[in-house]
Order: C-alpha cells, then sequence, then structure tokens
C-alpha cells in the first residue's frame, strides 16, 4: 500500500510504499521523519480500527454472493464471495479522508489550530484499479466469522472469490447467507482484503524512555481534572466528559495509545503472545535482567542472577536502556501478531553502538518471523548493520552458503527513504533511495562521516609533519 501527502508540514510531498516487511526513514533534523512516521501511525490505525471504516461504503456496495454447493450429510453448504475493485478503492480513498479529518487527534491540537497549520494537506493512496485486481490476485487469507452459533469459514486464494463454507451443528440453523446479513459478512471479507497486508501498528515513540516512569501521573491528572469538573455549576450545554475528551488532545495520538497501553499492562499481560520468545531475547542480551508488572501495574525489573522479587527495581530507578527498551519488551510479549506494524523512533536512543547491532539482527530475525517494522534512524551503526545484512543475503544467494550462520534481510523486503530540502528549496522532498547487494547509502551521513574522517586525516598527516621536522 502507498501513501501520498502533500503540504504536510515541512514536507512539499512525499509517497511512501508500505508493503515491504522493512521500512527505513533517514534524514537530518526537522526533515519531518516523525510527522511521516505519525501518518503512517494513523493510516494504519485507521484501517484496523472497524469502528472507523465500513459503514459508508457498505451502502453503496451491492454484495456479490453466489451458492454453488448445498449442504449435505457429509459436506457444509459452500458460497462464493466476488470482491469488487471498486468497492476497495473506496475504503483506501475513505481511510485518506478519515485520516486527513483525524489530523487534529493524530498531533493533540485543537480544531482551530488544525485547521490553520494543515489548511492545504492533502493524503491519498493512490491504487489504481488495475493494481488493486494484482493485488487481489496474489492475496490469501483464511478467517471464520460466527454467528447464532453457525460458523462462515472463509477462504481467499487467487483471483477474485472467496470461498465459504457455512457450519452449523444443527442443520435447521444453517439458513445459507441470508443466515447472517450479507454487509457484515462483506464487512468483514474487504477488512480482511485491506488488513491482511497492512496489520495492526504499534507505535514506539521517543517518548517510550518515560512513559512507565510517568503515566501513574497522567492517571491521576486526568481523574482529578475529572473530578474538577463535575464540580462546576452544571450547564444544559455543558457536558464534562466531553470536555475531558477534548482536554486529552493535547498529547498525539500515538503517543496517548502509547499511555493507555501502560496504564493497562496488568490486563494485558494475562496471556503471552506469539512473539513471547524474542522478547526473552531481548532482555538477555540487552537488558541483563527481566522487566514485569505487578498486580498494581507497576513496571519493576529484575536484574539478571535476582532470585527474589524484592531485589526488583522499580522502573524509574532502572538503566535509561531499560527504560527505553520496556514498551518493546512488553508488546513482543503479549501483544505482536504477524503482520503487524511496529514504527520505532530513533531505535539507537540511549543505546551503545553494540546494542544498536544486537537490535538490529533481533529485529531482522523478528522480520524474517512475520512482523513488519519501520524505522526512522539517525544512526551511522544501524544504517551500516542493515547494509551488512543485506550484503549476507546477497553472498549467500550468489554462493549458497549463509556466513557465520546470522540472519540475513533479502533486498526486496526493504524500502529507504531520505528526507531532505533541496538546494534552496523551502520545502522537504521526500526521496526513495536504491536498495541494492550493498545495501543503500544516506547522503547526508555519509557525507558527515567522509568530512570528517578527512579532517582527522589532516590532523594526523600535520601531527607527523610537525615531529618529523623538529
Amino acid at each position: 500500500m502507498k501513501i501520498h501527502v502533500e503540504n504536510y508540514g515541512v514536507i512539499s510531498n512525499a509517497t511512501i510504499d508500505l508493503s515491504k516487511p522493512l521500512t527505513v526513514f533517514c534524514g537530518g533534523n526537522g526533515t519531518g521523519k516523525t510527522y511521516m512516521s505519525y501518518m503512517m501511525y494513523a493510516i494504519c490505525n485507521t484501517i484496523s480500527t472497524p469502528r472507523r471504516w465500513g459503514h459508508s461504503y457498505i451502502s453503496r456496495a451491492k454484495p456479490r454472493f453466489v451458492k454453488i454447493k448445498p449442504a449435505t450429510a457429509n459436506s457444509p453448504e459452500e458460497w462464493y464471495y466476488i470482491i469488487d475493485p471498486i468497492a476497495l478503492k473506496r475504503i483506501y480513498a475513505e481511510t485518506a479522508e478519515i485520516t486527513k479529518n483525524r489530523i487534529d487527534e493524530i498531533f493533540g491540537l485543537s480544531d482551530e489550530d488544525a485547521e490553520i497549520m494543515f489548511k492545504t494537506l492533502r493524503v491519498s493512496i493512490p491504487f489504481e484499479e488495475s493494481e488493486i485486481k494484482e493485488y487481489l490476485d496474489k492475496l490469501q487469507f483464511d478467517f471464520t466469522l460466527r454467528y447464532r452459533d453457525v460458523e462462515y469459514k472463509c477462504h481467499k486464494g487467487e483471483g477474485l472469490k472467496v470461498l465459504i463454507s457455512i457450519v452449523s451443528p444443527s442443520e435447521q440453523s444453517v439458513q445459507g447467507i441470508s443466515g447472517i446479513m450479507p454487509d457484515v459478512l462483506q464487512n468483514a471479507i474487504l477488512k480482511n482484503c485491506v488488513t491482511t497486508s497492512i496489520g495492526e501498528p504499534c507505535f514506539l515513540p521517543v517518548e517510550r524512555n518515560s512513559i512507565y516512569t510517568f503515566n501513574k501521573e497522567l492517571s491521576i491528572s486526568r481523574n482529578n481534572l475529572i473530578d474538577e469538573i463535575l464540580q462546576l455549576p452544571k450547564k444544559k450545554s455543558f457536558d464534562p466528559f466531553t470536555y475531558v475528551e477534548k482536554g486529552s488532545k493535547r498529547y498525539p495520538l500515538a503517543i496517548r495509545d502509547a499511555i493507555n497501553i501502560a496504564n493497562d499492562l496488568s490486563t494485558i499481560k494475562k496471556q503471552k503472545g506469539e512473539y513471547y520468545d524474542w522478547a526473552l531475547k531481548l532482555e538477555e542480551k540487552l537488558l541483563r535482567g527481566q522487566v514485569d508488572v505487578t498486580s498494581d501495574g507497576d513496571v519493576i525489573f529484575l536484574p539478571k542472577g535476582s532470585r527474589a522479587k524484592r531485589a526488583a527495581l522499580p522502573i524509574h530507578m532502572t538503566a535509561s536502556v531499560v527504560k527505553t527498551l520496556s514498551s518493546f519488551v512488553f508488546y513482543l510479549k503479549y501483544q505482536a501478531k504477524p503482520n503487524h506494524l511496529i514504527i520505532i523512533d530513533e531505535p539507537e536512543m540511549n543505546f551503545h553502538p553494540d546494542s544498536q547491532i544486537v537490535l538490529v539482527s533481533i529485529v531482522a530475525e523478528l522480520m524474517n518471523a512475520g512482523l513488519r517494522f519501520l524505522i526512522s534512524t539517525h544512526s551511522d551503526y544501524i544504517i551500516r548493520e542493515f547494509n551488512k545484512l543485506i550484503l549476507a543475503d546477497a553472498v549467500r544467494n550468489k554462493y549458497h552458503k549463509t556466513i557465520n550462520d546470522e540472519v540475513t534481510i533479502s533486498k526486496e523486503k526493504v524500502g529507504a527513504y531520505y528526507f531532505a530540502y533541496p538546494k534552496r528549496a523551502k520545502k522537504v522532498v521526500v526521496q526513495e533511495l536504491e536498495v541494492g547487494d550493498k545495501g543503500f547509502s544516506v547522503p547526508s551521513i555519509d557525507a558527515v562521516v567522509e568530512e570528517q574522517n578527512r579532517q582527522i586525516e589532516d590532523l594526523i598527516d600535520q601531527f607527523y609533519f610537525v615531529n618529523d621536522n623538529r
């Protein structure tokens, strides 16, 4: 899925393709990388939240169900649903419009400020009908929808058809497609068509190093605000809860969602997720201990070698790397599912170079295990490590062997974008970088490294010249 924006803060225009497992944003400070990350999060959040879409287009998209086989004693009743590419294109258009209308919520602005700051903003998801048909032809998914003890098992293979098998414990309860509202089943199928390639997003903002330290205080402040408002004189035109909801927009959407997760950890941790073991690897290799949540919802850290809970440290007493990485660890332990998109703003924050390299290797493993990443970085170490894994994959493909038995990354799985002001330009232009067998090159980082090396070499030459002529 490609997302196009125009007149978006400092960004003149940009088109980002989120279809690859790894997307990397690079560029100088103040070039709009975080803005773009917020937009990617908001688009995926809109798509993956059913209450935000799937209503207006349903009334215009006539369900197309075809019965192919009646139920027998040995097999269920079967139908086909024929996907309409036009309906899918409409969903993408409405998703872009809904996201644009949420710009105040995305940035935590008042309606008036959002109107002033983003008056000429344009957001689109440019999908031609031919591209949608090609996308649908390759798309595959399976899901089951339950309705009144009847199971609607849906299988999408190649082409535009979805096979629906209707299974019921009782023959009397089977009423075919008429047993369920056709719109409900159509909505579920179209939702899977959209979300199968773009999973639910998780945003790890730069503020993640303080979220677990201050999340309780933020909640207390919100409760105090409610108490204060409820004590105000009652007015017919005044709704305190609406006021509170508006007040909560002082934080960007991604940060508010991160705070909400932090406040609900004691509930979230009740069931292990599919990537729990990778979280343990992060703890072992980077934290040298284990992060946990008490029954009261407080985040604690148990250093490696400590067995008693009383030895655990409250999160505010831990090293900065623990604070920074805890949200990622918790997400992998309890929430991550295949195809989810994890957005990390500056993963190098508080990390020594060797830790940055370890983090990249674990991210590569998670990519190969089905997760997707969008990473915004200024770190030459992170870029070089990604490039090393891309080169290792090229070597493996050429010589049919793995270098040092390490994980590799296929260049086809990587998209890289460079944010920069062209000469004499007032707005940033986002350029897609070429990703080859040796990875990709970031002009601003390469220029700084080359200039620094040149200056050091000049100083070394001067140092030896002076010594040799004494």
